[in-house]
């Protein structure tokens, strides 16, 4: 089975772990039905979701823990236009906690302050101009989120919203243009603590591995 063969049960639990607290849910709350234990364990074998023993805080015993991996968070965003046919009553759980998420996004940040704003963003499809100058927005914004100066941590988290404009292939491109001539640098969150799951989500693949912060200017 390739990842473009998944059943609509496997997507769904794909979706809900997306909207899940870090990704990730014990197995006992996950509420979805398969055929059989082969369906769950097919998403474990193509890298898109691992299991574990974790200690559940209610009732202080190990419970299986499932949550996307990197490869599974790339999977959700690159079908973010797939139709989910699934008529299981957990599309409305995904959706709700969608919502809530959109919530929290609109309360946390500036650019783009409301719901309309972001159908009006997602509806203007990016020109080839805007294309050719990509690269030097890229810079533009980065600069912006580190208060005007150079060589600021930036999480890639924080950054993409702000080229929400523009395709991840094309912001990818160019942030790796900019890392080889040296204007840019792009690196790894060393603490497992300080990572998010949007920083998850955000990730660029650099060196053979996801980094979730970059850093422009000269000196980087």
């Amino acid at each position: 089975m390739i990842e473009s063969e998944l059943e609509s049960q496997q997507q769904l639990l794909l979706w809900l772990l997306m909207v899940s607290d870090d990704g990730g849910m014990f197995l006992t709350d996950v509420k979805l039905s398969f055929e059989s234990a082969a369906k769950r364990t097919a998403l474990m074998r193509q890298g898109l979701t691992e299991e574990a023993k974790r200690k559940r805080a209610t009732t202080n015993r190990d419970a299986t823990y499932i949550e996307l991996t990197e490869k599974g968070w790339a999977w959700c965003q690159d079908h973010l236009g797939t139709p989910l046919q699934s008529k299981s009553p957990m599309v409305a759980v995904v959706l709700n906690r969608l919502r809530e998420i959109l919530r929290k996004f609109f309360r946390q940040q500036n650019h783009c302050s409301s719901i309309g704003e972001l159908v009006l963003i997602s509806s203007q499809a990016p020109t080839e101009e805007r294309e050719h100058d990509l690269q030097e927005i890229i810079e533009q914004e980065c600069l912006k989120a580190g208060g005007g100066r150079e060589n600021v941590r930036v999480r890639l988290a924080e950054l993409r919203p702000r080229l929400s404009q523009f395709t991840r292939q094309a912001v990818d491109d160019e942030l790796l243009a900019l890392e080889r001539t040296g204007r840019l640098s792009i690196w790894r969150l060393n603490d497992p603590t300080e990572i998010t799951a949007a920083d998850r989500e955000a990730a660029i693949v650099s060196g053979g591995r996801p980094n979730h912060i970059v850093y422009y200017g000269e000196n980087s």
